[in-house]
């Protein structure tokens, strides 16, 4: 792409329109179905076919967000009846998160360019050209990406790479969070977030609260403006700077879209592109959340990006703020963009008269009624240029225009009109045509039904990540199959890991990180050998850029996806059995049914442990207190004083937010049967080794001795018996 392109968010037609007036190249929105923004007011069939049309007629792209996870029904019987219509209407491109949906277009939807979502979470090159290697055409990577970063994937891939420059950031690496989902059953990936991220928390170390009224948000981002650093941005190789915003009022979007529009091309006419004040106090005064920070293109995280405080709007800015939205009312949305067109007539005594119209590089010429000689009513050059200008509330504004008339005529008036009419008619056509697309030839695909076996297992999987955990595990009397082992932990000790290892029958597996940033991936690039020679039979990889390295490294083989890498449907599973992985772990949003309608042979089930609810780049303890890069546990309390735990990972410098409650399927063991596992999983993260053991015993019991003893312990079900919408 040689041009630099603006790319607007629009909730709504009205959205999308005010967005175009005001200066955007593209918009993004969503249909009825499969977006991130259920909740907007998307347009939906027709609506949004018309919309494609608008901007097209207007010279601009529209992008379709197909921006969430699919469940098995809605990917066999759905989403081609949904995509076909904008398909066959011209829609420039799909982003997309599941990696199931993309196989899926690109196998029925031939030649519709996939931009990868930001929900992929994509973090480095590996992830980018695996995606490359797919047929995706564009990357929007996590927001959580240094300027170097994205330099990277620009130089090392093909790729165009799209950027969030202006809005809401969420706390959680996008498409990882579950916290809205566990909690109340919204799920984030399914685009139904209920944000419990922007509401107060208290912040404890141990038994001494380490905040106050004043900073209880700690979970709440402020917005982001980085129009300071566009030049930087787009000189990192970005081609594609995007404003986020579906929910917010079509105001906002065409406000901040001018003052983007308005540096873009200072930027790209050489000019000075320094803000000015008034400017940086319109986007202000649109919109913000105790001010703005410029993400994370230069700081990995830190106070100065939170909304702590969650300041209220004063009643002067508010009022400041509606006298705004009315100027922009006045400018961009009170009167429709029209597409600008010349006109040409030509009149001869005796013949049809000729009309020609043209716009966009287009010409379209009809013929209409024979003139006659004038007896009683002449029409004038005068009469016809206003017939002629006459274009009303169509998508064309005539701003030039020339009749050719040597004398007075005759002609209906009625049919003048429709010969205008006509003619805006096929000049609309004719700008549309380019765009529009034939129904793909689609074969008959034939899904063989999924027939899971019941399973007989004999024994469990079990993830440590303590050396006493580990400990616990290893000198239990119960049958272990499969040991799965933090990182962080084997590079705390690894002499003693590998004593723990030695001489057992059980296999190990090395759990990597949660998020691998670039300045981590060369470790693993160069230690990855050395890991298996140490014992370890394989990996367990938690996000797209770790499967895609040990893809790199031939290691698919020896490769267990973590339930982070998302196979909420058999398009997906295929997707990753099609590249040789090894296993899958099981999809913690679908409930018992859902489960059963994907094939589970090669698939662990998680059967206890506490959830990740938020894996984030912001530390909660560096955000209250300070940073010594230690590792350090923490606890949230909410409005109901509900306990999250926040383990802080300085290794890999994230945090993680853990559900107040364990999931345990304690009593499920014959439902879980039935859907074919090929194994179960137990997940040790915030145990002692009391508790382990204490857990071990009580998940031997149901599911060897078919005894269920809870011993007084509470746990969650997950999703399993209710699922997410």
């Amino acid at each position: 792409m040689d041009k630099i392109e603006l790319l607007a968010p629009a909730g709504s037609f009205e959205t999308l329109k005010a967005a175009i007036s005001a200066g955007a190249d593209a918009v993004y929105i969503g249909g009825e179905r499969f977006g991130a923004r259920a909740f907007a007011d998307n347009p939906q069939g027709d609506e949004l076919v018309a919309a494609i049309e608008y901007a097209h007629l207007r010279g601009r792209k529209i992008y379709l967000t197909v921006n969430t996870l699919l469940k098995e029904q809605e990917i066999e019987k759905e989403l081609y009846d949904f995509l076909l219509p904008l398909y066959v209407a011209g829609i420039d491109a799909v982003i997309v998160q599941d990696l199931g949906v993309m196989q899926y277009i690109s196998r029925h939807f031939p030649g519709l360019p996939i931009h990868a979502s930001t929900q992929m979470t994509v973090t480095g090159v590996y992830g980018a050209k695996l995606l490359e290697e797919c047929g995706v055409s564009r990357v929007i990577p996590a927001r959580e990406l240094s300027l170097e970063e994205i330099r990277a994937i620009r130089r090392e891939t093909s790729l165009e790479i799209e950027v969030f420059v202006h809005g809401a950031l969420c706390y959680c690496y996008s498409g990882m969070c579950l916290f809205s989902s566990m909690i109340g059953g919204r799920s984030g990936n399914r685009g139904r977030c209920a944000q419990p991220c922007r509401l107060p928390y208290r912040v404890f170390d141990g038994d001494k609260e380490v905040n106050s009224k004043k900073t209880a948000y700690v979970l709440s981002p402020r917005d982001m403006c980085a129009i300071r650093l566009l030049p930087e941005i787009i000189e990192s190789g970005v081609c594609s700077l995007k404003i986020e915003g579906r929910m917010k009022k079509p105001e906002y979007t065409a406000g901040v879209v001018s003052v983007y529009r308005k540096y873009l091309n200072r930027y790209l006419a050489g000019k000075s592109t320094e803000v000015s004040r008034k400017d940086e106090e319109i986007l202000m005064d649109l919109y913000n959340r105790d001010g703005f920070h410029e993400s994370y293109f230069k700081q990995h995280n830190g106070r100065r990006m939170m909304a702590m405080e969650n300041k209220k709007a004063s009643d002067k800015a508010k009022a400041r703020n509606e006298k705004l939205f009315s100027e922009i009312r006045s400018e961009y949305m009170e009167k429709e963009l029209q597409v600008p067109a010349e006109a040409k007539l030509v009149v001869r005594q005796g013949k049809p008269v000729k009309l020609t119209l043209s716009a966009g590089g287009k010409s379209v010429e009809l013929t209409g009624p024979v003139a006659e000689p004038a007896k009683s009513q002449p029409l004038g050059h005068k009469q016809l240029e206003k017939r002629v200008n006459k274009t009303g509330k169509t998508d064309f504004v005539v701003v030039k225009r020339e009749v050719d008339m040597k004398k007075d005529i005759f002609l209906p008036i009625k049919e003048v009109n429709q010969l205008r009419r006509d003619c805006v008619e096929a000049l609309r056509e004719a700008l549309l045509a380019p765009y529009r697309r034939s129904i793909p030839e689609r074969s008959a695909e034939e899904q063989v039904p999924v027939e899971n076996k019941r399973s007989h297992w004999k024994g469990f999987s079990v993830l440590v990540s303590t050396m006493e955990q580990f400990k616990a595990v290893v000198e239990c009397e119960y049958p272990i199959k499969r040991i799965y082992v933090e990182l962080s932990l084997y590079r705390e000790d690894s002499s003693a890991c590998r004593r723990l290892m030695r001489g057992q029958k059980t296999e190990y597996y090395l759990a990597l990180p949660h998020v691998l940033h670039r300045q981590y991936v060369n470790d693993l690039r160069q230690e990855a050998a050395g890991y298996l020679a140490d014992g370890f039979d394989g990996f367990l990889a938690r996000n797209l850029e770790e499967y895609a390295l040990l893809r790199r490294l031939s290691m698919e083989k020896k490769t267990w996806l973590d339930y982070s890498v998302y196979t909420m449907n058999r398009e997906a599973q295929g997707f990753f059995r099609g590249r040789g992985v090894e296993g899958m772990t099981a999809p913690v949003e679908l409930n018992q049914k859902e489960l059963g309608e994907l094939d589970n042979h090669d698939v662990e089930l998680i059967i206890y442990g506490y959830q990740v609810l938020m894996v984030s780049a912001q530390c909660t303890r560096k955000n209250t207190a300070f940073c010594d890069r230690k590792k350090a546990v923490l606890t949230l309390k909410d409005r109901k004083n509900v306990p999250f735990t926040v383990q802080c990972h300085c290794d890999f410098c994230y945090n993680l937010l853990y559900n107040s409650l364990p999931l345990g399927l304690l009593k499920e063991r014959d439902e879980a049967a039935q859907l074919g596992f090929c194994g179960v999983r137990l997940q040790f993260t915030l145990e002692d080794a009391r508790e382990a053991k204490s857990v071990l015993k009580m998940f031997a019991k149901a599911y060897g001795d078919k005894r269920v003893v809870q011993q007084g312990r509470i746990f969650t079900h997950g999703h399993f018996k209710r699922g997410v919408e």
